[in-house]
């Protein structure tokens, strides 16, 4: 609690300077095991801004495209394990800030973080990834989801993963549910 309090004060002084929210990050990543999402707000900025963070997660998580389980090490299996954990964590809509998203800034994000991934050799996993944080989108001027930034990205790189992941990060929001209320 009394980090969390702390760290309200310091995020809310320097979440405008981005070398001290830099720092700042540095401190939440180190907690990331104890602080929740919500409470990670200059990491939160961070990924929001550029995708390299986001990228380098993945990089570590999941396999590359032509990668078997067994060429895993130990120790490569043990890091991805710790990093799953504030993978699942990070929902955020990329580019979003104070509830919009700019279309420019997030066509940008996109093309870097597609650019990543093929560096990475793990590009098939675009789709999948980017259908993931779109369901985190702010709503639309028209109340409708997602934002109109997002729809138009949709609408111009559409393939099947994109779809299928951002419905189903959809559901996943909803938490559990049974058709018979538990009965």
């Amino acid at each position: 609690y009394y980090l969390e309090e702390i760290l309200k004060i310091i995020q809310d002084q320097f979440k405008n300077d981005t070398e001290k929210c830099t720092k700042i990050f540095e401190i939440e990543w180190k907690l990331r095991n104890i602080l929740q999402w919500n409470d990670m707000k200059c990491t939160q900025i961070i990924m929001k801004e550029s995708p390299d963070l986001y990228a380098q997660l993945v990089k570590y998580i999941f396999l590359k495209e032509n990668e078997d389980k067994e060429s895993r090490t130990d120790e490569m299996r043990k890091v991805a394990s710790e990093l799953y954990d504030i993978y699942c964590k990070a929902i955020f809509c990329p580019a979003e800030k104070d509830g919009k998203v700019d279309l420019n800034k997030l066509k940008e994000w996109i093309g870097k973080f597609k650019e990543l991934l093929s560096k990475q050799d793990q590009l098939n996993l675009f789709g999948h990834l980017l259908g993931r944080l779109f369901a985190y989108s702010p709503i639309g001027d028209d109340n409708c989801m997602p934002c109109e930034s997002v729809r138009q990205v949709i609408e111009e790189i559409y393939d099947e993963s994109l779809k299928t992941s951002y419905v189903i990060a959809e559901q996943n929001k909803r938490g559990v549910y049974t058709p018979d209320a538990g009965k």
